[in-house]
């Protein structure tokens, strides 16, 4: 299965994101964060750079399963999802999507308001841990069309007849 996210579309959903915290968080004399902070061009020139730190991340936690990942103005994400039910790929690409900008506003976020910063952190790291969860729930393998025939003895020396375990 292959995942593609546009830089561009993670970029446009944090800052839409971020305009909204910052409508409805106040600083310490009152105001909203919206009226005293705005994004400078730093901060959005840095929101590529947070996405593709948040897809680096990804492909460490789920490593077993990516086969491939590329950047450049798409993050594309090749999985093997051989044992995964119908319903999850487009749930997974979802919550894959989520997770990269939740990174990209909690990074933003710890440039200009570090005070609120761990709630948007420890967000993000939810998305992860489901992301995670989400990615190793598989189904069972199929059946073998063969059966197998295995036999096995045990023998019990002398010492353990003994021991408190044996009839």
């Amino acid at each position: 299965m292959s995942i593609s996210v546009t830089l561009s579309d993670v970029t446009a959903a944090a800052k839409q994101q971020l305009s909204i915290i910052g409508k409805h968080h106040k600083t310490a004399s009152g105001e909203t964060l919206f009226s005293t902070a705005t994004l400078s061009s730093l901060e959005e020139s840095a929101m590529p750079t947070f996405a593709k730190s948040a897809a680096h991340i990804v492909v460490a936690e789920l490593s077993p399963i990516i086969t491939s990942f590329t950047e450049s103005s798409s993050l594309t994400f090749e999985i093997d999802n051989t044992r995964w039910n119908n319903g999850l790929n487009s749930a997974f690409s979802a919550a894959l999507q989520s997770y990269l900008i939740a990174s990209t506003v909690q990074s933003v976020i710890n440039m200009f308001a570090p005070d609120i910063a761990p709630k948007y952190t420890a967000d993000a790291q939810h998305l992860l841990a489901s992301l995670v969860k989400m990615a190793f729930t598989k189904q069972q393998p199929r059946t073998s069309s063969s059966a197998y025939n295995i036999s096995a003895t045990a023998t019990v020396e002398d010492s353990e007849k003994n021991d408190g375990y044996s009839n």
